[in-house]
């Protein structure tokens, strides 16, 4: 078992990658159990892919293990900040995981997406700000992965929605959160979707919310 503290450190790599190597490229890699956390006052802990003309599909983490993320900012400024395809949590509200991209126009619906959640992945996230500039904050296309949300703000391109990819509406299941698009194809069961502006925002209904 390890554990990373980033204790307000960055750590950083200019992943270049191409069509042949992309997906064996990465920040880090998590073949074992991982816990990442920055128990700095200011949050500064950062992990991040630097190259912003990275390979489509280029991970900044990779976790085929158990990993768990409690604190720090995890990036990518030129595709996914998150690959989950094993059992990862995600919790703290000073967690972030971005996907910085601009502009992206590759036709590949998973190649800036802050979190990609594929194969047999199962994603817990109790708490983050999850976010892409170009692409969705959750992707995912496998039905043997799932993911749950309970808390946390979720933002995608407006193009993309804030989760995209064929399974995400069949894996995934939402008790809360602000989102930049209607998760309402992925509510649990008695919770609705509030309009906030330009917020989805889930709440639980109370007994004066059910009707007999």
């Amino acid at each position: 078992n390890i554990i990373l503290d980033l204790n307000g450190h960055a750590l950083t790599a200019n992943l270049v990658t191409d069509g042949n190597d992309y997906w064996l490229t990465q920040v880090i890699c998590n073949r074992g159990t991982l816990t990442i956390k920055d128990s700095s006052e200011n949050h500064a802990g950062l992990i991040s892919n630097t190259n912003t003309n990275t390979n489509a599909c280029t991970r900044t983490v990779k976790n085929v293990g158990t990993l768990v993320i409690e604190g720090g900012t995890i990036r990518s400024e030129g595709a996914v900040a998150l690959l989950n395809s094993a059992k990862c949590t995600i919790k703290g509200e000073n967690t972030v995981l971005e996907a910085t991209k601009v502009g992206y126009t590759g036709g590949w619906n998973n190649a800036v997406a802050a979190i990609e959640n594929r194969n047999s992945g199962e994603l817990i996230i109790e708490n983050a700000s999850v976010r892409s500039v170009s692409e969705s904050a959750i992707y995912c296309d496998s039905t043997a992965a799932s993911f749950i949300v309970y808390d946390g703000t979720f933002e995608g391109n407006e193009n993309y929605g804030a989760f995209n990819g064929s399974a995400a509406t069949k894996s995934g299941v939402v008790y809360g959160g602000k989102w930049s698009s209607d998760p309402s194809q992925i509510l649990a069961e008695k919770h609705y979707v509030e309009k906030d502006g330009d917020w989805y925002v889930v709440k639980e209904m109370t007994t004066a919310d059910v009707t007999v």
